[in-house]
């Protein structure tokens, strides 16, 4: 007998028809558009998370500013610390009429340092290495004012009572205890010893 001289055929992949091609095409495209979905959600999650965070620093940057503005960036942590949170204390227990007084105090003296361009939040003049250092320093300053909530608190009445807390205290006593004197009109008589 003859050998079969007919060559032997390759193995076939299985039979694709075009409709099972075009239904895996299908699964592919849908994929890739269900990846391309969850991208932009990712995107817009890290837009949201970048302006909070920008945000919040922006907000401690304004309030670190407030305590640059009293020279106390040079102070211990722990000395600037204890005197926010007895600053947050005393606001907590304020009636309307010093908060009023505090308010006046924050507005007038934010407008006076504006005016005389004392109060200059970008820093003209600074390299921009250390116009970054500063800006850090302003940050985490501001971050003690708000781990005691005083970011809540309206931002004039804020620096009023901090310019009224960093007055000298006897300064504050002499001017109460003047206030508070009034002449005495009855004269004591010496009394007699015998």
């Amino acid at each position: 007998m003859r050998p079969d001289r007919r060559k032997a055929a390759a193995p076939q992949p299985p039979d694709f028809n075009k409709k099972s091609m075009s239904q895996a095409a299908l699964q592919r495209k849908k994929l890739q558009q269900r990846i391309h979905r969850e991208q932009l959600k990712l995107a817009r999650l890290k837009t949201k998370a970048n302006k909070a965070r920008s945000e919040d620093a922006r907000l401690k940057l304004r309030l670190g500013g407030f305590l640059f503005l009293l020279d106390w960036q040079d102070l211990e942590l722990d000395i600037l610390s204890d005197r926010i949170q007895k600053i947050a204390a005393d606001l907590t227990e304020i009636d309307s009429e010093t908060q009023e007084r505090f308010k006046i105090l924050g507005e007038n003296t934010l407008r006076l340092l504006v005016r005389d361009r004392e109060y200059d939040p970008a820093s003209p003049g600074l390299s921009s290495d250390d116009r970054r250092k500063l800006n850090h320093q302003k940050i985490t300053l501001g971050g003690l004012l708000v781990k005691y909530d005083l970011h809540k608190i309206e931002r004039s009445v804020l620096f009023g009572a901090l310019l009224d807390f960093n007055q000298p205290r006897n300064a504050k006593r002499t001017q109460t205890k003047k206030r508070a004197r009034k002449p005495s009109t009855k004269r004591s008589s010496p009394v007699k010893t015998r």
